[in-house]
This record gives structure tokens, sequence and C-alpha cells, in this order.
């Protein structure tokens, strides 16, 4: 028992008090579908009718359409004033196809205990809302349902009777993404049934004079690569629908529809095209990554981070009351990710003259559980439909083992979809040519690049191999020398993984710091050479952005005001829980950094190119920044070629440590001692359940010196049950993990806080490098001389560093905890 208690406080505790990320993300494989040739009318194979309802729980509806609120009325045994029986009562809603809870999980639910009046009468009632998701959907009241989910031993208690989708062919999950064909769009959606699929389109509403025939894809238990994808969580996606609109031209707006001359046809929908490519015109774009979606009705979901048997509670063991709190809140209530509808709203408000959208991978979180894929494009829907919705795979949708993926059997974060879903529902303009992975298997490309207005983007997968000779890298390369940057002068790569991260999630091979570490061998150079000028990347669940960098060396700016080096910004903070593990020995290179949920804003012309990173929470500007090249640029490849190798020849490897290195061993080594403290105090784990009501605090704290008073109250607590463990007599491998691997963590963060505003004071007034700041934040104040530095901030935070309260969001200066700086010129 203790060693589960263990494993649950490593994931719930540690998570924040020792600021290490453990929610790892993996990789999952990515398999297009071939074009299929126009397909005949046909339907979905009947389904066996399902058992027969029962009294005890029924829908105050018959029938229903997307988006529809119902309520189910409950009832169970009366008590008899045990109300702990009724504790692992659930009310569970499935679709009618797959209605038994030992073959199948449910898409969503709610305990019955939290219904007013049922453990006291045994009687309740619960609302939810419901969306096509191409079935009717049962009710049933089910008993003995452990918190992780585990149905085998379930029994139902009642079950309703179904009610009625009434137009399972309606069109759903509209969504746009450029064509490999330029100046096209392919449109995607879902239907129950195969038809004869086709999309309209024009210029004016009503007018919709062009039209193109379109086809479908689907997948089956089949094309998965393990559970729960191909079991538990399979749920059939219908038919995937999809048409090309070409040619359009830029700049227009047109309006469009989807569906099918039998079944009916979607609502008209309306699009703005970009500028043409080449234009020195602007164009606006929004970049989010790990984004996820969340029940809008209250409701839970099957998740991986559901740890605690509910079977096992006992109110009157305060110690197991106080963790079961504290797990539900942190692993449970965040892993429900409700911030990604607080950015999908955010993002919607900010759509407005937006013309593109990107996902840098872990799209929607499903994980094998795939009725959440249509959660998630239902919620995504209103902003992919309007404007082109280009992703990226992350580890959440790619990572299985032996199924492509350069973790060989190491990864399995996908829940056994490796990739099938993802690339079945988002057709992006890959190459039709295959290539072959590690297991001797053809696979299409998971890779691929575009032109946008004034930009060139490359969208890579980190999940599968990219060093050197792989085909991937193979692309990269040549797809790097064929860029015209007269056309195109702005080249931005798009990852999952990030390039450079300032985590502290360990050694693995899998880990963030490691990946990083290959992707920095492989394509560092690379990206210097070609003057890449931003990587959006994702994985880390933050915000953060490096100086223009090189080999983990700022570079200052050239003659023209240019950055020399590619500036590398990690965008994963867009709706999953945040990581709230980081170094903090943060090194130099790092410009800002923000723990809190956002989404990023950009806008782009031949001589601009900058970015906001906006709260989801507020709306608040977190950090802005902007990149400039003089009208005319082009690169010169034989004197970056000659800049290159005087920078390595002058070059001394950086002694800024990325990992904190904490090996694995040392952590199963440390939780034992450490859960056997929190048994012998309960208090401690008192004072954390306090935290749940400071959902304000959780949210926002920061990374930085600024916030590490407040960061440190949290921290508090588990620093004296570590350093118990450091100073106290047994187990000497414990002491010694605890001593040189943990506490010099929270040391690091007790000590940062003394003498901060000092420290920035006589920080500031070194001034090592200019900014790199957009049009709004040169208004603040006045432009520095050349070669001088001022903490990088939004404008709302511009004049008044200082003036920003302890507790609230604030930028992370590279300044801000150390004085040097680590750097050199190009010449």
């Amino acid at each position: 028992m203790r060693r589960r208690h263990a494993a649950s406080l490593h994931c719930a505790l540690l998570a924040l008090a020792l600021g290490l990320w453990l929610g790892a993300a993996a990789s999952a494989w990515a398999a297009t579908a071939a074009v299929l040739p126009a397909p005949a009318p046909r339907a979905l194979p009947a389904a066996a009718p399902g058992p027969a309802p029962t009294p005890g729980i029924r829908f105050n509806a018959t029938s229903f359409r997307n988006g529809d609120t119902v309520s189910v009325a409950f009832s169970g045994p009366v008590w008899g004033g045990n109300s702990e029986l009724g504790r692992t009562d659930m009310v569970a809603l499935f679709l009618a196809n797959s209605s038994d809870p030992r073959l199948s999980l449910p898409i969503k639910y709610k305990w019955a205990a939290t219904a007013e009046g049922y453990l006291s009468k045994g009687a309740g009632s619960h609302t939810f809302r419901l969306i096509n998701q191409r079935q009717d959907v049962v009710a049933l009241l089910v008993r003995n349902v452990t918190r992780n989910m585990r149905f085998a031993a379930a029994q139902v208690l009642a079950r309703s009777d179904p009610v009625r989708l009434q137009d399972p062919n309606d069109p759903q999950h509209l969504h746009l993404a450029i064509a490999s064909a330029e100046g096209g769009y392919t449109v995607q959606w879902t239907t129950r049934d195969f038809g004869r699929p086709e999309v309209q389109w024009g210029t004016s509403p009503g007018a919709l004079s062009a039209r193109a025939a379109g086809s479908f894809l689907t997948y089956t238990a089949a094309d998965m690569c393990g559970a729960p994808a191909n079991t538990t969580g399979f749920v059939s996606p219908g038919a995937l629908n999809y048409a090309i609109m070409a040619p359009l031209s830029p700049g227009t707006q047109y309006f469009y529809r989807v569906g099918d001359p039998d079944m009916g046809y979607s609502r008209e929908q309306v699009f703005v095209t970009p500028p043409a490519v080449g234009a020195d015109l602007e164009v606006r774009f929004l970049v989010v990554a790990d984004l996820g979606h969340a029940q809008l009705d209250g409701s839970e979901e099957v998740n991986f981070n559901h740890v605690r048997d509910i079977s096992t509670y006992d109110k009157n063991q305060a110690l197991q009351q106080t963790f079961d709190l504290y797990t539900d809140f942190i692993l449970d209530a965040e892993a429900q990710q409700g911030a990604a509808t607080l950015t999908i709203r955010r993002l919607l408000a900010d759509a407005e003259n937006r013309t593109l959208l990107l996902l840098n991978g872990d799209v929607s979180y499903a994980r094998g559980m795939l009725a959440q894929w249509d959660v998630f494009m239902e919620q995504i829907e209103p902003l992919a439909s309007r404007m082109p919705f280009m992703l990226i795979p992350g580890n959440h949708e790619r990572d299985w083992p032996h199924t492509g993926d350069r973790f060989a059997n190491l990864a399995n974060d996908s829940g056994g979809e490796c990739g099938v879903p993802f690339w079945k529902r988002m057709l992006m303009p890959v190459s039709d040519h295959p290539w072959v992975d590690a297991q001797a298997q053809r696979r299409p490309p998971e890779w691929y690049s575009y032109n946008y207005g004034a930009i060139h983007f490359v969208s890579l997968c980190t999940e599968v191999d990219f060093s050197p000779g792989s085909p991937q890298f193979e692309f990269l390369l040549t797809d790097l020398s064929m860029i015209n940057r007269t056309v195109t002068p702005w080249l931005v790569v798009n990852l999952h993984r990030p390039i450079y991260s300032s985590s502290a999630s360990g050694k693995s091979y899998t880990s963030v710091l490691r990946v990083a570490e290959d992707i920095r061998l492989a394509m560092e150079d690379l990206f210097f050479l070609y003057q890449v000028d931003v990587t959006f990347s994702g994985h880390d669940h933050k915000y953060e952005r490096t100086c223009p960098v090189y080999k983990k060396s700022c570079l200052d700016l050239d003659a023209n005001n240019s950055a020399t080096a590619p500036v590398h910004v990690v965008s994963g903070n867009a709706g999953f829980r945040l990581s709230w593990g980081y170094n903090p020995h943060t090194p130099p290179y790092w410009d800002a950094m923000a723990l809190e949920h956002g989404y990023l804003r950009c806008e782009a012309n031949k001589t601009f190119l900058g970015c906001e990173e906006v709260s989801s929470i507020n709306g608040r500007v977190l950090d802005s920044w902007a990149l400039h090249k003089p009208r005319g640029w082009q690169p010169n490849l034989l004197a970056r070629a000659i800049a290159q190798q005087l920078f390595i020849s002058n070059y001394t490897k950086s002694s800024w440590i990325d990992d904190p290195g904490i090996p694995t061993q040392g952590y199963q080594l440390v939780y034992e001692p450490i859960f056997a403290a929190l048994e012998s105090d309960a208090t401690i784990l008192q004072t954390l359940t306090r935290l749940q009501n400071q959902t304000g605090l959780l949210t926002n704290l920061v990374n930085g010196v600024d916030t590490v008073v407040d960061i440190w109250a949290a921290l508090a607590p588990a620093y004296l049950i570590v350093r118990g463990v450091a100073e106290q007599p047994g187990n000497e491998q414990a002491r010694f993990y605890a001593r040189e691997g943990l506490m010099p963590i929270f040391e690091a963060v007790k000590h940062q806080h003394v003498g901060a505003a000092a420290k920035r004071a006589a920080c500031a007034a070194l001034s090592p490098q200019r900014p790199l700041r957009s049009p709004a934040a040169a208004n603040v104040s006045e432009q520095l001389p050349s070669g001088l530095h001022r903490p990088l901030r939004s404008p709302a935070a511009a004049s008044v560093w200082e003036e920003l309260p302890s507790g609230l969001h604030v930028l992370l200066s590279r300044s801000s905890s150390r004085c040097g700086r680590l750097r050199r010129p190009l010449f």
C-alpha cells in the first residue's frame, strides 16, 4: 500500500513541490492515408441492439442535437445512514453502440455522490451537454467503479433508454488547411455515413458557384497500435470527409459549405485568404501548442491521471482524506484541461483579421480514448473553420512502441493511437513519397513546408528520426536550400519538442532535455547557416523565449538591427496542466519565461516579424518581441559559413547546465522515506491541501526571482521533508540523493530572493545587450544606444519594471538572476 501511495505522491506532490515535470510527453506514429477514389454512398453497419433499459435512471428528453443540455435523474438504494456505500457510484454516459462498461469506456461521467441528496436519500440528478458523436447516448448508474477507471468489477445498477441523436449526418468538425496545391485549401468534416461529399464556395453569401467533389477516410480498431485505442477506448470516427477548394485568390473573402446532395449541407462558413505569397503586406496568425480540450458541463473524462481508487476512501483517516483531495486537485482537475477552453475563447476573440492558426503538437490529448477527438474537434471548429489550421503531431498523438517513432519501445504516450487518428483527421501538405522506418515499414512523411505571406514555414516531426542522413533531415536540408528569401524573407520552423528548454525533467532518452540536445546536434548548425529566424515549439507546458542564440551563446544584432541567430520560442502553455519543473539555475540565454496558460498572436511583413504572448486567463500581454530585416535583405551563405567557422574556432562550451542531473533511481530511493515522513506528520499534507482553494496562486506562479517568495510558500513544506531525509540516519543512498540531488533545487530557490531588488538594480546597470522590441515597446522608452540592453517586457509593463506586484506574472529577464552573459560577436 505504501508503495502505491508513494508513486501517487510522486505525481501529486513533487510536480508542485519539487519543481520536476513528471507528466513528460512521449510520441505517436502518424500515417497519412492515400486519397480514395470517388466513393459510392453507403451507411455504417447497423449496431446490434444494446441491453434493455431498467428503472432507476432516465433522461428528461427523448432526442438531442449537437450542443443540447439534458438532465439525467437517477436513484439507487437508500443508504440507511451509511453514506460511504454510495461514494463509488457513477452516472456515466456511453455511446449506444458500445455501452457495456466491461468493454468500452464512457464518453463522460459525474460521480453520483456529488448530486444533492444522493447519499442521504438515494436519488439525485445531473445535467450533461451532449454533442454529435454520430450515435445515440445511454446513461448508466454504475457501482464499484474505481477512480483509476477499472470497470471490470463494476455493477450496473440502472440503464436508461437511449436519447436519440436527431441528425447523425449533420456535417461536424469543419476545419481548413493549406493544400499542397499553391493557392488552395483542404476542408475536412465528419458525418456518420459515407456518401458523396462535396464543397461549394464563392465570394458572395448564397452564391456558391464553385464546387468540387471530395472523398473520405476512416479508421478502425485494427488500425490502432495498442490499448486503449484498439480496445475499450475505440470509437468509430464515421466518415472523415474532405475536399479541396482551388484556386483561391489572395486577400479575398470566401463563403463555403460542405456536405452531401443526399444527406444535406452545413451552414455557410466564411474565411479570408491572406495576401499573395511574397507580397509586402501584413499577415497575422496565432500559435499554440499542447492545447487539449475540456468538457463544458463540469463532467469528467477517463484520463491517464486517475491514480487513486476511490473504493479505498475512508473519511475517518485524515491523512488519506487530505491526500485524496490534494491528488484530485493537482492531477485530476488539471488533467481535465479546463484552461483549453479559456485559450480557445481568447483565440476566438483575437481571430478577427487572423488568417492562420498553428498548433505544434499535443493536440487533443485523447491518448487512446478516441471519443475525446470529437470533443476537441467540436471545440476547435469555430476557429479552424475560418482559417487554415496547420498542425504537427506531438508525443501524445504519435508515440507508441515499435511504430516508427525514434524512441523504439520507450514511449507509449499516444495510448495506442500511434498517429493514425491525427493524420486521418488532419490532412497536411505532406509529400506522397514514403519513407522506411527502423522496423523496415514504409510510412508517409510526417513533415512538410509551405509559404504564407512573407514567411516560409517548415513543420517537422520531433517524434520520428531527424538525425543527419534520415529522410526527414534530407527533406529539411533540401527545403532550406531552395527557399527564395526575396519572396519569403522570414524562415520559421515548427517543432513539437523544443530545441532549447529550461526544464528539469531528467536524463531519460525521451526527456525534454535529452531530445533538445539531440535536436541541437542534428539541426542547430543548419538553422544557423540558413538563417532560420524563429522556431516555435511546445512540449514544455509553459512559455519561454531565448535571445538570438547559437550553441548556448547569445549573439548581438548586426549593423541592420537584425538578429544574427534564431530566437527559440516555447509556447506549450495553451491548455494542459503547466510544467512546474524548471531549472533554478536558469541559463542566461533565456529572455522571458511565464508559468501561465496563454497563446501567441503574431504579425509579419517583409521587414518585421513580431509576437505577443497573451494570458488565457485575463488577456494580459505577458511578453512581446520583434525581429527586423532591412528591405531587400538577402542571405549570404558564404559569409554565414565563414562566420560559423570563426565562431566555432573561438567557442568554449558553455558551463551553463541545462539538466540539474537528478538520476531516476534517486527518485525511487527517496519516495519511500518521504512518504514515511508524511505519514508521521499529517499537518504537512493538510498545509499543501489548502492550496486547492488558491487556484489563482497555482495558476500564476512564475519561474523567477520576482515571485520566489510565493513559490517558496508552496515549496517550504516539502523542503522540510526532503531536508529531514537528507539529515536522518538510515538508507545512505536515499540520504545521498536527497542531499545531493534534491536539496540543491530547494536551496537555490530559497536563497534566490535574498537581495533580489538590489541585484536587479546592479544588473540593469551592466546593460549587456540591446533588446529586440516591437514598435509598441519602442514607443514606451527611448531607443537604447547600440550594444545596450534593458530587460524585455510587454508594452504594458515596460515603463516601470519594479511596479509589477509580487505574485502576479512578470517576465524573467535573463539578467534578473545573474549579471553575467555568455557573449560572442560574429566577427
